[in-house]
């Protein structure tokens, strides 16, 4: 076994963090666990091949669009979690039902409609009635994983854990995203792409199966919710009380409205447009877990010197002027432009990765976790679902707009992907500017958290 494998194996500080021994820590293994299925899950049925998916369809990038809206919007309903979920003590069932349900509509009903003789506005208002259902399933109750799952993630163990569960999940996005595209692209030239895209999508259902179990092992805490949380509009009354947390929420809403701003129809340009092959695109996208192995420790490094914000807002402000110079990604260039530009983002997307990814418990209140994960729900699709929004109308403005620059031709995609950009590096001010006044409260100490999992435990 090489030495730097042993050294990783025997490391004290990961030791701590996960193991089977204690209460906390076995539950962060088994989050773990089944945060590998959701990034398998995730591979296999979203970003790139879904759209692929939906292009094989017969949907075009303005139906594609709309269609993606629908989860942002759905996420609204999870402002009504805290009322729903107030009145049960223990949550696991009604979580796993809603969850699987959730899983079903979106992977097995959608991917059989396309198979039915109808016309295209049919099937297109069958597929968002379905997909609707997936996300409202969803949004009603997974805040309430979110305030289960939280008691095993104090302030000393989260970086780690952080750092860890995303070099787990990109590994295994990478082969999933590998190995998939090349199959899609060898389908596409010879083959049937749809039947490839059905076929991968219900492999994700039975993977989604299995996370729902694996999801439902860490046992529950007692849970700290507010007496008001009953009244349905007691969560606007949660985001007036927490101001601080509030001010974290903002960099959230705006680092999800740059993210969504052309996702979808750089998506649709780089492969109908500038045809760039799906293996290209999925092996970048795979290669982050290469990124996240060799550059985490140093980006932890700087979250330790610095802080959490301080950080997000150097990564981002670096990472603003790749994503406006992918807009100029083109047929003649995408060979060395489109891999070189993508590979300095994502030395930056590490440190974005494990900062984003906290900003919800900065400021987390000790009480009412259920509101205040719901308001980062609501508060991340809102800005999620503005971007798409604000694309798809944009598209449509200009979808005949072109203009010439460095000898070649460019349209819309390239204003957004600069819109992008702007946006990021805005968000990446604003945390600048109010760092001093978002800066966190001590974290609750670790032996709280694991004594509380303790008497909540099953016996044996």
């Amino acid at each position: 076994m090489p030495r730097r494998t042993r050294q990783w194996m025997v490391n004290p500080e990961l030791q701590m963090v996960f193991n089977l021994r204690e209460p906390a820590a076995r539950g962060r293994v088994q989050i773990v666990l089944a945060g590998l299925c959701g990034a398998a899950i995730a591979g296999l049925s979203t970003g790139l091949f879904f759209t692929g998916f939906l292009l094989e369809a017969g949907l075009d990038v303005t139906d594609i669009g709309l269609l993606g809206g629908i989860p942002f919007l759905m996420s609204f309903c999870t402002l009504f979690t805290p009322m729903l979920l107030r009145p049960f003590p223990k949550r696991k069932k009604i979580l796993s039902i809603s969850r699987l349900v959730s899983h079903f509509f979106s992977l097995v009903v959608l991917t059989m409609l396309p198979m039915l003789p109808a016309p295209k506005p049919v099937l297109l208002g069958l597929m968002a009635a379905a997909y609707v259902i997936s996300n409202g399933a969803n949004q009603l109750f997974v805040s309430g994983y979110s305030a289960w799952h939280f008691s095993f993630l104090p302030g000393k163990v989260r970086a780690v854990y952080i750092t860890t569960q995303q070099l787990v999940n990109a590994a295994v996005s990478a082969v999933t995203l590998l190995v998939t595209g090349v199959l899609s692209d060898m389908i596409g030239r010879s083959g049937d792409p749809a039947m490839f895209f059905r076929c991968i999508r219900l492999l994700a259902f039975g993977l989604a199966v299995l996370e729902v179990y694996i999801f439902s092992r860490p046992p529950e805490p007692v849970y700290k919710e507010e007496d008001h949380a009953r009244h349905p509009l007691y969560i606007f009354s949660y985001a007036k009380k927490h101001i601080k947390f509030m001010g974290t929420m903002v960099i959230v809403f705006l680092w999800n409205l740059a993210a969504f701003i052309g996702a979808t129809p750089y998506e649709v340009y780089l492969l109908q447009d500038v045809g760039v092959p799906y293996y290209l695109i999925s092996g970048l996208t795979a290669s982050f877990f290469l990124f996240l192995a060799v550059f985490s420790t140093g980006w932890n490094r700087l979250i330790r010197k610095w802080n959490w914000l301080r950080t997000f807002a150097v990564a981002v402000m670096l990472y603003a002027p790749f994503s406006a110079a992918l807009g100029f990604v083109t047929k003649e260039n995408y060979r060395w432009m489109y891999p070189g530009v993508r590979g300095l983002q994502l030395v930056l997307f590490v440190g974005l990765s494990i900062t984003v990814n906290n900003m919800a418990y900065i400021n987390m209140p000790k009480t009412g976790q259920t509101a205040g994960f719901s308001l980062n729900i609501v508060v991340s699709n809102l800005g999620a679902f503005t971007g798409q929004m604000l694309s798809t109308a944009l598209v449509r403005a200009g979808q005949d707009l072109r203009f010439e620059l460095f000898g070649a031709t460019f349209g819309i995609v390239t204003v957004l992907l600069c819109i992008q950009g702007a946006l990021q590096a805005l968000s990446g001010l604003y945390a600048l500017l109010r760092e001093r006044a978002l800066m966190p409260e001590e974290d609750d100490d670790e032996d709280a958290v694991v004594t509380e999992i303790k008497a909540e435990a099953p016996p044996g």
